[in-house]
């Protein structure tokens, strides 16, 4: 990317909800001293939905791709926004909290040029955050941390169907572990005798 092409905010947006899975609620309301691009490579926040029971700011690591499109917009945006990443781009609004509105225009506009399905809601980018990475062989534990559940269950109930082979997976594995230190044994053994 080059530093001299300005980018436009939607593609920042997008991209940390497509590569944190947050929900947009989080995003609009993200703010810079909650992002890291220099030591922990990460975002920490309150998670907006769950705020009233978890108080505590959680930590979501960020990747390389999504940290130099945000270093690139942090550079673009200087000043804009009161400390907000992505401030409303609303007239009525200007430099305030992004709303559902305002980025309702945008992502309405981005369908239509990308030939998306207009019935597409922003929410299913989250689903597909979760969906890649168990389908890539990432555990539901750590894919419920990723994705602030409150509890494992729902990541179970939602995303467990998209890896159908984990547990046998994890009894081969197991085998394979057992099998192997038997075999180490025998083959200790044997040199031992010799």
């Amino acid at each position: 990317m080059n530093e001299c092409d300005d980018i436009h905010w939607m593609r920042p947006f997008l991209m940390v909800l497509l590569t944190t899975g947050f929900r947009s609620g989080d995003v609009y309301g993200l703010r810079w001293n909650e992002v890291d691009l220099q030591f922990s490579h990460s975002i920490t926040k309150v998670i907006e939905k769950t705020s009233d029971k978890y108080t505590k700011p959680r930590s979501f690591p960020i990747s390389n791709e999504l940290e130099e499109v945000l270093i690139q917009w942090k550079k673009q945006s200087k000043g804009k926004g009161r400390g907000l990443v992505f401030p409303s781009p609303s007239k009525q609004n200007e430099g305030g909290r992004m709303s559902t509105e305002a980025f309702a225009l945008h992502w309405k506009r981005i369908k239509e040029l990308g030939g998306v399905d207009s019935k597409l809601h922003i929410y299913a980018l989250r689903h597909n955050f979760a969906s890649r990475l168990v389908m890539n062989g990432v555990d539901l534990f750590t894919v419920s941390k990723l994705m602030a559940h409150s509890k494992i269950s729902t990541t179970i109930d939602n995303y467990a169907h998209l890896a159908p082979n984990k547990a046998s997976e994890c009894t081969q594995a197991l085998v394979r572990g057992f099998i192997g230190k038997q075999q180490e044994t025998a083959d200790e053994t044997y040199l031992n005798a010799l």
